[in-house]
C-alpha cells in the first residue's frame, strides 16, 4: 500500500494521489517528487559525485562482489520474494543486476536526489522511481525486500530510516543493509564522501533490533583484503591537500580480475555459513515478523 505522508494514512491506489486527503506529490519527467527541498542539496551526499564515481558502474571489484552477494541473500533468505525497493538506488547498478537475476520481479529505486534517476530512467526500463527522504517513505506494508547499499552512514537520523524500513516492508518480509565498518579506519576519504559515521557490529545489530526486525545473518565482508583498506585508511588519516578519493578505484583491468576472484572466494566462504570476524564492511540480513 502506498502512505501520505501529508494525512500519515496508508491507502490502496495504483495513482500516486491520496484517497483520505487528495495530496499527490510533483512529477518531473514522470518521477515522482515527495521532498523537492532536497532534490539537488543536502547534507548527507554531494551529488556532483555521480559523475565521478569510478565503482557506481562495472567494473570495479567491489560493486560486481556486493551485487553478488545482494542476489545470494534474495536467493537463500527471500525464496517467495515478487518485489524490491532499493532505497538510495545510485546510479542503478544494483537494481540492474537484480532485475536480471529476477525479471519477474517488480523493482523500485528511491532516492534523494534527482540527478541519479534521471541516470536509471534512460538505463533501465519497468522499474519504478520515486524521488524522497528515507526518513519519510511513502509505503505501507508494500516490499518483500527493501535494500540500503552503504546509504545509512549519510543520514544522521539512521534509526528514523530502519523505522520507516520496518513500517514499509510487509510481515514476513525484510530488509538487506550494506556499511562501512569500523570507527577506527575513519578517514578524509569518509569525510569527502559525507559519511555521518562507520558501524560497528553492534552498533549496528542493536539498531535494527530496536526498529522491530529480527537478525537473520550478519558478517563482515571485503575481509580478505582488509590488510590494504587498513593502509589507506591510516595513510587518508589526516588531511591533505589536492585529495582525490577516487585515485584509489583506478584500478587496471587485470588486477579487477584478481580482485574479484578474491572476492569470489569469499562470497563462497559467507555461502558456506562462515562468519567473517572482521572486515572494510558489514553486510546484515533481517526480517519483519
Amino acid at each position: 500500500m502506498k502512505f501520505c505522508l501529508a494525512c500519515k494514512e496508508p491507502y490502496q491506489s495504483d495513482r500516486w494521489e491520496c484517497t483520505h486527503c487528495h495530496m499527490s506529490p510533483l512529477l518531473k519527467n514522470d518521477i515522482p517528487i515527495f521532498h523537492p527541498a532536497y532534490v539537488s542539496e543536502n547534507d548527507g551526499y554531494n551529488p556532483d559525485i555521480f559523475d565521478h564515481m569510478p565503482y557506481s558502474e562495472e567494473p570495479h571489484y567491489f560493486n560486481k562482489a556486493r551485487a553478488f552477494l545482494i542476489l545470494w541473500i534474495i536467493k537463500h533468505f527471500f525464496t517467495n520474494a515478487a518485489n524490491f525497493l532499493e532505497i538510495g538506488c545510485g546510479k542503478g547498478t544494483i537494481l540492474s543486476k537484480i532485475q536480471e537475476a529476477h525479471p519477474s520481479f517488480t523493482c523500485w529505486g528511491s532516492e534523494i536526489y534527482l540527478k541519479g534517476l534521471e541516470h536509471i530512467k534512460k538505463k533501465l526500463t519497468n522499474v519504478h522511481l520515486f524521488q524522497t527522504d528515507a526518513r519519510q517513505l511513502p509505503f505501507y506494508e508494500e516490499f518483500d525486500i527493501i535494500g540500503a547499499f552503504d546509504v545509512l552512514e549519510h543520514i544522521e537520523e539512521d534509526v528514523a530510516v530502519l523505522k520507516e524500513m520496518y513500517k514499509a516492508v510487509k510481515p514476513q518480509g525484510g530488509i538487506i543493509l550494506s556499511v562501512p565498518q569500523y570507527p577506527q579506519l575513519w578517514s578524509q576519504r569518509d569525510e569527502f564522501l559525507y559519511h555521518k559515521r562507520r558501524y560497528t557490529r553492534t552498533e549496528l545489530v542493536k539498531k535494527v533490533r530496536d526498529a522491530g526486525f529480527r537478525i537473520c545473518k550478519v558478517t563482515s565482508f571485503n575481509a580478505l583484503l582488509f590488510p590494504l583498506f587498513l593502509l589507506i585508511a591510516m595513510h587518508n588519516r589526516y588531511p591533505k591537500k589536492n585529495y582525490n578519493p577516487f585515485r584509489e578505484f583506478n584500478i587496471p583491468r587485470p588486477l579487477q580480475k584478481i580482485l574479484t576472484e578474491i572476492f569470489a572466494l569469499e562470497r563462497f566462504l559467507i555461502q558456506l555459513g562462515i562468519i567473517l570476524p572482521f572486515g572494510g564492511s558489514l553486510l546484515l540480513v533481517a526480517k519483519r515478523n
